[in-house]
């Protein structure tokens, strides 16, 4: 009979895995149930690095050997997953322009140029 592991024991070992493929995990976050991981926010290293799809392959293949779960589900920003019976296409998705910075509106008001000279007088 398969042993069945908490909830902290696979978070703890997905903490582990990502870790050690220098995974910068103020960027991704994850989290489980039952049988499935979910990963979600940007799949960046910790150098601030882009992961190549090399990479990507071997931190998928850990994680499908992690103990507990039958599926793995991603939800991330930069790169686009589609899996097809344990197939995996990969596609880095397009970088995204940063969005115009809001812009307050400010009400200048021009004094009247005659009462300046009124003043001055």
């Amino acid at each position: 009979m398969e042993r069945e592991f908490t909830r902290y024991e696979k978070n703890q070992a997905v903490r582990r895995t990502l870790v050690r493929n220098l995974v910068d995990l103020s960027l991704l976050f994850f989290s489980s149930s039952r049988n499935t991981l979910n990963l979600y926010g940007d799949l960046k290293k910790t150098s601030g690095e882009e992961f190549t799809s090399d990479n990507i392959k071997n931190l998928v293949l850990e994680l499908n050997h992690l103990p507990g779960f039958k599926r793995i589900h991603f939800a991330l920003n930069n790169w686009n997953f589609s899996d097809d019976l344990r197939s995996w296409t990969l596609i880095r998705k397009s970088k995204r322009y940063p969005e115009p910075q809001r812009v307050e509106r400010v009400l200048v008001i021009e004094e009247d140029k005659k009462e300046q000279k009124k003043d001055e007088a």
